[in-house]
């Protein structure tokens, strides 16, 4: 990991340098720390400070001098034996003293030699350099580790960084992620974002400094990536809606009634753009300047309807579209006879296959899941079959638990409410047995029963609908009723 010092020029570079070197002898305890000191004889040091520890009624005083070296190149030999000259030149004038020697960019084969060759017997001599020096901004300043800004990076683009530096320009640290094609981007030392006055101050140094090129605001770019697909989900929703031709114009304004809260500001501009992407992706059909979904031409072949239903369930699911009547109309045999060829042609009885139909008619989640392969089946699977008999068995079981549980987990999930009591289901009843077992039999087992109904909210919370937690014997079609369980 590189660790660049910024600087309008050289010069200013080696001052950043001392002026990081005065701050990390400050953060450790020294003081009187100055830059750029000339001593008795014209010799100058770039750094000198004192460190006191008390002793009796007094102080022990050290005192240490430092050389900083921002060269792009690594440090050669007569800088470092420069160095040492006036480590000697002090100890001439009688002070005794700690020195260190800061290479930002390491120093080369021969001074690696000569400083172990002295290190053994100079305990109080001390080269600087790489992951020693970055050691330290880690344990004195506000940076964080590059394992954070690794996870920050993942939650803002797709693409893969090339390099991670940190850099250091007037008292501040930043972190530069590289990119392809010369890009990069820039985060604050603690990993928040930089304004853009800031960014406009550093950029100039960062290109004069490294092989970068051009700044990417990677918050901006997935506000941009994010509106663009939201304005994809909102045109795909509104056409399975209304389940015609309209044009751009058309579109725009059912968008707008429909998702008006989601995005705003949305221009007839941004309707073409992304009307156009879709058809490409296969999804909209163009005819006579109107628009409607590939899935409700007379002409849709199987692919057509899979790649559908392949978008739409894609990360997330639009629930006014899923709430529409047209949403399930192409779920059929077919599509369930895809899955099952995907999953390795897994086995399943007429009983089970009927039921995982209902399923994924029911369940946005479990369609997307079954539409991809899953390597937990189709890895020991071949030609059509389990690479063993008793896999067999356990692959169907695997593929219909999987079904249940995506379903379960939606029932349960209170965003998905509204849309399970519209299809008029009402409660899911959970039941499980854990087994626990030693090489002697069973030791303990349990049987838990979980069931979970769906109620409509009262008038003042909005009439909404959300699932809840049952008794095992209650039922919300006969026992209670759903405005009850709220006002009790």
């Amino acid at each position: 990991m590189e660790f660049i010092i910024l600087g309008k020029t050289n010069d200013d570079k080696g001052t950043q340098l001392e002026k990081l070197t005065a701050s990390l002898l400050t953060e450790q305890g020294y003081t009187d720390v100055y830059t750029n000191v000339v001593n008795a004889g014209a010799s100058e040091v770039d750094i000198k400070a004192t460190y006191r520890l008390p002793f009796m009624s007094g102080n022990v005083t050290h005192e240490v001098i430092g050389e900083c070296k921002a060269y792009a190149r690594a440090v050669s030999l007569p800088d470092w034996l420069k160095f040492l000259g006036k480590i000697f030149s002090e100890e001439i004038a009688g002070s005794q003293i700690q020195a260190c020697f800061i290479a930002l960019s390491g120093v080369n084969s021969n001074v690696v030699g000569h400083y172990n060759s002295i290190k053994t017997k100079r305990k109080d001599i001390l080269l600087l350099a790489g992951d020693d020096l970055n050691a330290l901004l880690f344990k004195y300043y506000d940076v964080k580790i590059i394992g954070d800004i690794q996870a920050i990076i993942q939650t803002l683009t797709n693409e893969q960084p090339i390099n991670y530096s940190i850099c250091y320009y007037d008292s501040k640290f930043y972190w530069c992620v590289s990119f392809a094609d010369n890009n990069y981007t820039l985060l604050k030392g603690d990993g928040k974002t930089l304004s853009k006055s800031q960014v406009t101050e550093l950029h100039e140094m960062i290109i004069k400094t490294t092989d970068l090129l051009t700044f990417v605001d990677l918050h901006e770019k997935k506000m941009v990536s994010e509106r663009t697909e939201t304005t994809y989900k909102y045109i795909i929703n509104s056409l399975l809606i209304e389940n015609q031709f309209l044009t751009d114009k058309e579109i725009l304004n059912k968008v707008n009634e429909y998702f008006g809260e989601g995005i705003q500001n949305l221009k007839i501009s941004e309707i073409n753009a992304s009307l156009k992407v879709l058809g490409e992706l296969g999804l909209i059909l163009k005819s006579s300047r109107k628009y409607n979904l590939v899935l409700f031409s007379d002409r849709a072949t199987l692919q057509d309807v899979l790649t559908f239903y392949q978008y739409f369930t894609h990360k997330s699911v639009v629930l006014k579209g899923l709430m529409s009547q047209h949403y399930g109309t192409k779920i059929n045999e077919e599509v369930l006879d895809y899955i099952i060829i995907t999953q390795g042609n897994i086995q399943l009885s007429k009983e089970k296959y009927a039921e995982c139909l209902q399923l994924i008619r029911w369940s946005p989640s479990a369609l997307a899941w079954g539409l991809t392969p899953d390597p937990n089946i189709v890895n020991h699977r071949s030609n059509g079959a389990a690479l063993a008999p008793k896999l067999e068995h356990h692959d169907t079981n695997y593929f219909v638990r999987k079904m249940y549980n995506l379903f379960s987990q939606e029932f349960n999930n209170h965003w998905m409410s509204s849309y399970f009591f519209s299809l008029g289901l009402r409660d899911l009843d959970l039941v499980s047995t854990i087994k626990i077992s030693s090489e002697d039999g069973i030791e303990i087992s349990n049987q838990s029963h979980e069931k979970i109904g769906l109620v409509r909210l009262t008038e003042e919370y909005g009439n909404q609908i959300i699932p809840v937690n049952l008794l095992e014997n209650e039922s919300l079609s006969s026992n209670i009723d759903p405005s009850e369980i709220i006002e009790q």
